[in-house]
C-alpha cells in the first residue's frame, strides 16, 4: 500500500506550512533524519526528504527512518505530536530525476527495503512521488527550500548536471554542498569569480 509519512499530511487531507528540506544522495539518512529531529517538530519545516541510489546506503537508511520513529515516540513531550511534525521519507533514486521507481527500494513506508511492491514506493509527495518531473525538472528542484548535498564522491559531471537542475529551484531557495561547489553562469556573476 502507500507509504505512511510521519506528519499532518500523512491523511493526505492537510498541508502544512513550513519549508521543504532535500537531501540529495542521503546515504544512511543521516541529514534527514538530524534535520527532522533538530527542526521538524515545529513550523519551521513541513518536509524532510532524500533521495539515494545505492542500495545498501538505501536499505542502511530505513534502519535510521526506525530508529527515528522510536525516539519521536517516546519523547512526545520534546517532538510533539503528529500533526506538528514534518513529514520525513528516503526514496531510492536517480537524484537527477527522482526516485525511479525501478529497482528494489521504498518510499518511508517500507522501512524494511527491498522486495516491497510499487505502491510502497510512493513517497508520498504533493503532486505525485519523489520521480516524478515538473516541466523537466526533478522535483526536489522544483519543491525544495533546502537542498543538501554531500558531494564529496560526485563527479565534476554530476555536479554540472546538478547546476542544471538548480535553474528551475524557486527565488529564496538554497543549496549546500560539501567539498564541490554547485555553479551555474546563469546565476553567478562572473567578474565576482575572479577574486577578493
Amino acid at each position: 500500500g502507500p507509504a505512511q509519512e510521519d506528519g499532518a499530511s500523512a491523511g493526505g487531507d492537510v498541508k502544512r506550512e513550513g519549508l521543504v528540506f532535500y537531501d540529495l544522495g542521503h546515504g544512511t539518512g543521516k541529514a534527514v533524519v538530524c534535520t527532522a529531529l533538530l527542526h521538524g517538530h515545529g513550523r519551521t519545516l513541513r518536509a524532510c526528504r532524500g533521495i539515494e541510489l545505492l542500495q545498501p546506503l538505501v536499505a542502511a537508511s530505513y534502519e535510521a527512518l526506525a530508529e527515528y520513529r522510536q525516539v519521536i515516540e517516546g519523547a512526545r513531550h520534546l517532538y510533539g505530536e503528529d500533526d506538528t511534525r514534518c513529514e520525513v521519507s528516503l526514496v531510492a533514486g536517480d537524484i537527477l530525476a527522482g526516485a525511479s521507481g525501478e529497482g528494489e527500494g521504498a518510499g518511508e513506508g517500507a522501512g524494511e527495503g527491498a522486495g516491497e511492491d510499487e505502491g510502497d514506493r510512493e513517497a508520498g509527495v504533493e503532486g505525485g512521488d519523489e520521480g516524478e518531473e515538473v516541466d523537466g525538472a526533478p522535483i526536489w528542484a522544483v519543491e525544495g527550500d533546502i537542498v543538501f548535498a554531500n558531494s564529496t564522491c560526485f563527479t565534476a559531471d554530476l555536479m554540472q548536471k546538478i547546476a542544471k537542475k538548480c535553474a528551475h529551484m524557486k527565488p529564496g531557495a538554497q543549496i549546500i554542498t560539501l567539498t564541490r561547489s554547485v555553479v551555474n553562469s546563469e546565476w553567478v556573476d562572473e567578474d565576482w569569480l575572479g577574486g577578493w
